[in-house]
């Protein structure tokens, strides 16, 4: 009982609850703001959703832009790829993932996300892979003068070392 307690207690001093209730208070004001609707409605909630992040302290991202412009996370992702939306649309949502993309880039490079998560993040967000090189190499044959046969080598070697050698061949 007393690791649990200690547990809690660690949790409880790494997570803020008041740093939490703001989130949830602006992602609300955000999801209560409706659906989009037109581009123009949709470059402004933008906008507003970017100032809310940045003074809200909450990382941009695809599912917490959904959640300000009144869609689901499917319906963003149609937008950002030209599915079912106007030129003018596509655009404006591709300007707002590539924020979202670079901040996420950005806070990985400075610290500000852990290593793992950003890796994961990346890799799952923006298309990141580990990237492997495999070369091969054509053996050519040994040239003649270094080829030698086995008596050969026995010949060059110290007579401990062929005796040794040959007992292991009994």
């Amino acid at each position: 009982m007393r690791y649990v307690l200690t547990a809690i207690k660690a949790v409880n001093a790494v997570s803020d609850p008041s740093k939490m209730q703001d989130i949830v208070r602006t992602l609300t004001e955000l999801h209560d703001l409706g659906k989009v609707k037109n581009d123009k409605d949709l470059q402004e909630r933008i906008d507003e959703y970017f100032k809310l992040c940045a003074y809200g302290n909450i990382r941009p991202g695809i599912e917490s832009m959904a959640c300000a412009l009144g869609v689901s996370r499917t319906t963003v992702f149609n937008w950002i790829n030209g599915i079912k939306c106007t030129d003018k649309r596509c655009e404006i949502m591709q300007r707002a993932k590539s924020v979202i993309d670079a901040t996420l880039e950005q806070m990985s490079l400075n610290g500000l996300i852990s290593p793992p998560t950003g890796i994961f993040l990346m890799k799952n967000w923006l298309g990141y892979a580990d990237s492997y090189e495999l070369s091969t190499n054509k053996v050519e044959q040994m040239p003649e003068q270094f080829a030698r046969s086995r008596e050969e080598i026995l010949a060059s070697l110290s007579a401990d070392m062929i005796d040794s050698l040959e007992s292991e061949d009994e």
